[in-house]
């Protein structure tokens, strides 16, 4: 945060003689890049709302176009210099405010950007698209009852967009309330057959939760589709900016929400040489060469955007992660501790360190850091089945019992939560039961290892 700062205050005081039109109250405009290192068409755009600003630098309309351009084109810390001086000019201009949120999303500071939209919140309460953002990031966040309520209230201001209404169903299915969520999505796809490629896959998940395995089964096993965001009028003004490896971006972010990886790897290698400076074509890489099994391009392209933005907390969390699946522990225990400095309480990176603590085998600190990440996240069903495995690897199986127990009431269709149970029922004397919650398993997950290695294990206590 610190470094972000000092760069964006020093190159402002450095160019603070270069425009002597300006008054002493106004701060000039944020230098450009380097243009030469520039795809033309971008370098052209930059320099022609540059100019702009320079002809006029007490108008905030021009401070927002060249904040505008610099957002649409990938240079979001300068962004968010230029909207911040467009909001010294208009402070009441709520659609300022988002803009500037959605750049503080961009870098990784996704509380930052929930806090910017307070302003929004007071100035536009009517701007629906603004409600269905910040219950996006509070979802992200792991804070799924503040995201119930903005979804539910860009509802009610455009009840027929579906964006929102799925955001509803999401908190609810993160808050543990699965009925709640199944009888919302089925009403939905009633209404409107044109959704079930974006809401079956969450309706089959809500039934699952409730036992309703046929019902969830005749819905097919239908691919994720990432669900629309919906009309939003604010950010219309930055679709004709964008140049060159904007609409490269734009076009890669539609093939990996379809799961087209192969095809986002081929747009965005084809969009090369990148800027030095952008982390963000990096990370969307970085997620197609996963998608593609490409772990080591991968690792290397993270740790470039690591180095371009190493305030940026989500990219240290997802260098992390893809070391551990790795089995690089040593670099995902350094990726890891960044990333936890700069956002001690995320909950994505809170599990990916429960996970790399059971991969060290460090059981009872996997234990303590798991515990810790259930009290932020309570609805998480993944996170209590970890702590189950982290307290079996103690053998504190009464704990074993509890959380597996917890997991299964968010989502009864977890394989690895029965099997859990079923080795703490054996552990504690109760085999009958035990057989039972394995027989669960089995019937979920028969070629698990987990659940056949409980299996044998039931099978020899029967001896």
């Amino acid at each position: 945060m610190q470094l972000r700062a000092c760069l964006v205050e020093c190159s402002l005081v450095a160019l603070a003689t270069c425009f002597p039109s300006c008054e002493s109250s106004a701060l000039p405009p944020p230098p450009l890049p380097e243009l030469s290192a520039l795809d033309p068409a971008v370098a052209e755009i930059v320099r022609t709302s540059a100019e702009g600003v320079r002809s006029d630098p007490r108008d905030a309309r021009r401070w927002e176009r060249l904040g505008n351009t610099y957002a649409v084109n990938g240079f979001d810390v300068l962004a968010e210099a230029c909207y911040d001086q467009a909001l010294a000019l208009a402070p009441k201009e709520a659609r300022l405010r988002y803009l500037r949120a959605l750049v503080l999303a961009a870098q990784g500071r996704t509380a930052d950007a929930v806090g910017a939209c307070e302003g929004v919140e007071r100035l536009a309460p009517d701007y629906a698209p603004a409600w269905r953002q910040r219950g996006s990031w509070r979802l992200d966040l792991g804070r799924a009852a503040e995201a119930l309520s903005d979804f539910q209230r860009a509802c009610a201001l455009e009840p027929s967009e579906l964006a929102g209404t799925i955001g509803v169903a999401q908190s609810l299915l993160a808050l543990g309330r699965a009925q709640e969520a199944a009888e919302r999505l089925t009403e939905i796809r009633r209404q409107r057959p044109d959704s079930a490629e974006y809401v079956d896959r969450l309706l089959a998940t809500a039934l699952q939760r409730l036992g309703k395995f046929a019902e969830a089964e005749r819905l097919g096993d239908r691919p994720y589709v990432a669900v629309p965001r919906g009309p939003d009028p604010w950010i219309h003004d930055l679709i004709p900016l964008a140049r060159g490896l904007a609409n490269a971006r734009r076009m890669a972010l539609r093939l990996l929400a379809d799961r087209r990886y192969a095809d986002a790897v081929s747009v965005l290698e084809s969009a090369r040489p990148y800027r030095a400076d952008d982390a963000r074509t990096r990370r969307l890489l970085a997620q197609a060469y996963a998608g593609v099994g490409r772990a080591p391009a991968c690792i290397a392209v993270l740790r470039e955007a690591a180095q371009i933005s190493p305030d940026n907390a989500g990219i240290h969390r997802e260098l992390a992660e893809r070391c551990a699946r790795a089995g690089d522990l040593i670099a995902a225990r350094s990726a890891l501790e960044t990333a936890l400095a700069l956002e001690p309480d995320d909950p994505k990176a809170l599990a990916v360190e429960c996970d790399l603590l059971m991969r060290e085998t460090r059981f009872a600190d996997a234990r303590l850091s798991f515990r810790r990440a259930v009290e932020g996240a309570p609805h998480n069903a993944d996170l209590r089945i970890g702590l189950a495995l982290a307290c079996a690897e103690l053998r504190q199986f009464a704990e074993v019992c509890d959380a597996a127990r917890k997991a299964l009431e968010l989502d009864p269709d977890r394989a690895a939560a029965w099997a859990c149970l079923a080795l703490a029922l054996l552990e504690l004397g109760q085999p009958s039961d035990a057989a039972r919650a394995l027989e669960r398993a089995r019937a979920l997950a028969p070629q698990d290892p987990f659940v056949k290695s409980v299996g044998e294990q039931l099978a020899r206590a029967a001896r």
